[in-house]
């Protein structure tokens, strides 16, 4: 928009709106002149997904001032915001352990990359002890999102074992040539997301695993 004398010659070639154009703005400027005014037939269809969002909220603070963890049944259990985090426990080990080296290979800086890269193959075994540890059967969370059962079982500890002797046989160049640290961070990234997509029970679980694996 342009108000009052023309200073600059690069817009002398821009024309002003054409019928079809004014055409189409006026449409919206009514619209968004009647519900600013008028808000109520917008909200009303919005109301139910905003109820339901709302009860969903209440439900999941309910549960964290609840949430903890009690000796059943000869294992510990964890619940949070009403799901069961135990099948999920040894992704959520190795992201955070993630996390964890990253911040130590950010503070410390290059020469923490031999350091970095032997963490992250204990990490890897850590985890593969806790696929172990799950207790037997078949175990969901988030409303079915999520299977453990023995053959995801299988396959987590295969994407261990790659993972870790990928480490492994690049650990002397990573520390000696490369001193990259956020190789070993990537690799135990790429394996969380290898584990989520083996135990997905549905698209949106199939598509978190896919984006963390890439």
């Amino acid at each position: 928009i342009v108000f009052g004398e023309l200073t600059k010659q690069s817009l002398a070639g821009i024309k002003d709106m054409t019928g079809r154009e004014i055409a189409i703005f006026v449409p919206f400027i009514i619209l968004t002149i009647l519900f600013g005014v008028y808000p109520k037939p917008v909200l009303d269809m919005s109301a139910a997904s905003v109820q339901q969002l709302v009860n969903n909220y209440n439900t999941a603070i309910t549960a964290v001032k609840a949430a903890g963890r009690w000796f059943s049944n000869g294992i510990w259990s964890m619940t949070f915001a009403g799901y069961s985090l135990l099948p999920v426990l040894p992704e959520l080990v190795l992201a955070v352990g993630a996390m964890a080296l990253l911040m130590l290979g950010a503070f410390r800086g290059p020469q923490t990359t031999q350091l970095v890269t032997g963490m992250a193959v204990v990490l890897l075994a850590i985890t593969g002890a806790l696929i172990f540890w799950l207790p037997a059967g078949k175990l969901t969370t988030f409303g079915g999102s999520f299977i453990v059962d023995d053959y995801a079982r299988f396959l987590k500890v295969l994407a261990l074992l790659g993972s870790g002797v990928t480490l492994i046989l690049s650990r002397s160049y990573l520390a000696e040539q490369a001193k990259i640290f956020e190789y070993a961070i990537l690799v135990l990234l790429s394996t969380v997301g290898m584990m989520v997509l083996i135990s997905s029970g549905d698209l949106i679980m199939l598509y978190l695993g896919l984006e963390l694996m890439s």
